[in-house]
């Protein structure tokens, strides 16, 4: 278990990480790519903005932290509210995959993209996916903070949803989230009180429990990489072909495999697939400095979820035009990539300043609190930041954590006044 002794450490570390692993697999890995020097001042300006944000809550006056006299009330009707929403969220996966898109027939990978071309996706089921797609996260969260007593009769059917939930991110063709979600839960995990690490479930599970877990995260890993074989296969061909058409679609030098044996370069040409993946960001994000792009999408990239709502509610067409205007649709461009392309440098700066602030502000009472809801929404921040160089969870995974969160606490806000009213 690391230990951080303060939130500058803490978020530091985090950044440290991810860029440091991020540039390492760009400029060394099996790839290369075209690389424009604008990137270099949008990544320094994200970085300024984010520590000017820090600095500027840090020295905020701050509230004592006053342990909640309601709090056990409260904790009681987030898990009810919790356990019944994750509920209606399997129902509603279950019946959107293998009822309407046939996933046990297809299988996901072509159930996913029958989504898509039926449009189901932005239907009403599939925007009430979105919104509760958080509740197994929240669920799990759970079971991570409170002891198995605080949870109480609730224990079993919190636990076997969330899990079941968890998984079923895969019948939708979610890879992101479900890997997204176990770095989540992982923040969730080091913002864990350590007074209450000594006695809560995650120290109570026994050692053949930990490893069945370690095995379900790596079979599940396995799965999402194999989907990417399950993909050539679906376009008919091969991994191989898959990973040399990169310098033909996207302009990039792959190294071919060191191997001769073919198992060992199916693996290689995987491991490339991957890396391209987790890398590309910037090289996309080249081409728009290169053709001197102007910034017309006006948030549509950065918070792409808020504006589909919008098109369903009043049957515009705001997402799709935006999306018309981008070099390639559906390509990440990372969080700071999609938030210069909708608001220029001057929106990386703002939007990494109120970043700064909010992950400070949300690590400070995360860190000394057991708040359920705040310990996660802290977690989703770290997440958003750890993964900012290659993917915008912002743009899908956060959003639906975020909208999720919100349900959960204007329930408990709901009943709470209803409960004072009544007394």
């Amino acid at each position: 278990m690391i230990v951080f002794p303060n939130n500058f450490y803490f978020i530091t570390n985090i950044l440290i990480i991810s860029w440091s692993s991020f540039l390492l697999l760009f400029f060394f890995g099996p790839i290369q790519y075209p690389y424009s020097s604008e990137i270099f001042y949008l990544n320094l300006i994200f970085f300024i903005g984010f520590y000017f944000g820090y600095f500027f809550y840090s020295l905020l006056p701050k509230k004592i932290i006053v342990k909640n006299k309601n709090e056990n009330n409260e904790n009681s009707l987030i898990i009810k509210a919790t356990l019944l929403f994750s509920l209606l969220y399997l129902i509603l996966v279950i019946y959107d995959s293998l009822i309407a898109g046939n996933v046990l027939e297809y299988g996901i990978t072509v159930a996913r993209e029958m989504m898509y071309y039926e449009g189901r996706r932005g239907s009403v089921i599939g925007m009430l996916n979105i919104l509760l797609g958080g509740m197994p996260i929240i669920g799990i969260t759970i079971l991570i903070v409170l002891k198995k007593e605080e949870i109480g009769n609730y224990f079993y059917l919190l636990l076997g949803s969330s899990i079941l939930g968890i998984f079923s991110y895969f019948l939708s063709g979610g890879r992101n989230f479900f890997v997204i979600s176990l770095f989540v839960l992982f923040f969730v995990y080091l913002l864990q009180n350590k007074n209450r690490q000594k006695t809560n479930l995650l120290k109570k599970i026994k050692t053949k429990y930990k490893i069945l877990i370690a095995i379900l995260i790596l079979l599940s890993i396995s799965y999402v990489l194999y989907l990417f074989i399950e993909r050539a296969e679906l376009r008919g061909i091969t991994v191989y072909d898959t990973a040399m058409n990169l310098e033909r679609d996207f302009g990039v030098k792959v190294t071919l495999s060191p191997f001769q044996n073919e198992f060992l370069s199916l693996i290689y040409y995987i491991f490339v697939m991957l890396v391209f993946y987790i890398t590309h960001s910037l090289s996309l994000l080249s081409e728009y400095f290169y053709i001197n792009y102007e910034q017309l999408l006006g948030g549509v990239n950065t918070f792409p979820l808020f504006t589909m709502f919008i098109d369903k509610i009043f049957e515009t067409s705001f997402y799709q035009e935006a999306m018309n205007k981008l070099l390639l649709n559906g390509i990440y461009l990372s969080l700071l990539g999609r938030v210069y392309l909708d608001f220029s440098f001057f929106g990386v700066f703002m939007v990494s300043f109120f970043l700064g602030i909010i992950l400070n502000y949300t690590l400070s009472r995360a860190r000394y609190s057991d708040g359920i809801l705040i310990k996660l929404v802290s977690a989703t921040m770290c997440a958003t930041i750890l993964l900012m160089p290659m993917y915008n969870i912002l743009a899908g995974t956060a959003i639906s954590i975020i909208l999720s969160i919100f349900i959960i606490y204007f329930t408990k806000v709901f009943f709470l006044r209803k409960n004072d009213v009544q007394r």
